[in-house]
């Protein structure tokens, strides 16, 4: 049976998946098993803060959200840069659906 040579390079498949989750009003990141906490999402995304983004195209809304939201969490944007595309496509996705969430909270919808 063949071996694999030292210092060969694993399949990225088998590297655990990043995960997210939404406790009150920050959301957790789980990357290659280490948890980053956003900052409360109340803080970050004031009215001002809608205000100047508003006009900024998806992707790169998407990039200011999670780098707004996660400002000052040493090593965090390190541990982003190793996500796939798809991977990151999805903690955006958390990350809007916490945002609206807090939003929606923060201006008494009761959708």
């Amino acid at each position: 049976m063949p071996t694999t040579p030292a210092g060969a390079k694993k399949p990225t498949d088998r590297k655990p998946k990043a995960t997210a989750s939404v406790d009150d009003d920050t959301v957790t990141l789980t990357i290659g098993g280490e948890q980053y906490t956003s900052r409360p999402l109340h803080e970050v995304f004031t009215p001002k803060w809608l205000r100047l983004n508003r006009r900024r195209d998806e992707l790169d809304a998407g990039y200011t959200m999670v780098e707004d939201a996660f400002e000052g969490v040493r090593g965090f944007l390190d541990a982003w840069d190793t996500l796939s595309w798809g991977e990151q496509a999805d903690a955006i996705g958390e990350l809007q659906a916490a945002m609206e969430a807090s939003l929606g909270e923060l201006l008494g919808s009761s959708t």
